[in-house]
């Protein structure tokens, strides 16, 4: 057998199907002095522990979604926090209060023009609320 040292990947294949899924939003991470569009701007790194159905019940499976932080209305992070919390963020939001929360989230699938697929949270909200509330 023959060695490399050539590496070849293929497309980046989703973890999850583009629906609705309970989750629990497990930990964040704040991202200081990121390149955006936007200039150089924090963002916050948001994990959710997923439930996905399987044949025998469920498996848990993490996915990770980045926001840019403001408190803008209609911001995608504005939108994360009414839709966990039922308030816009304000002048001043602990994050502290996102942990733990048990959401619902609604997955949109991003596909790059090489091939690779990402999971993206396109929509939170908590499980009692109606679901137009706290769209992304």
């Amino acid at each position: 057998m023959t060695t490399s040292n050539i590496l070849e990947f293929g497309a980046r294949k989703p973890k999850l199907d583009p629906i609705i899924y309970r989750a629990k939003i497990a930990n964040y991470e704040v991202l200081a002095n990121c390149n955006t569009p936007y200039g150089v701007r924090s963002k916050v790194l948001v994990s959710f522990d997923v439930e996905r159905p399987t044949e025998t019940g469920f498996e848990a499976v993490t996915i990770r979604q980045s926001y840019l932080v403001s408190n803008h209305p209609g911001s995608m992070f504005d939108k994360l926090v009414f839709g966990v919390t039922g308030q816009p963020v304000g002048k001043r939001f602990d994050l502290d209060s996102l942990l733990g929360a048990e959401v619902m989230i609604q997955i949109k699938h991003n596909v790059t023009a090489d091939g690779n697929t990402f999971d993206n949270v396109d929509s939170v909200w908590r499980e009692s609320m109606d679901l137009t509330q706290g769209q992304i």
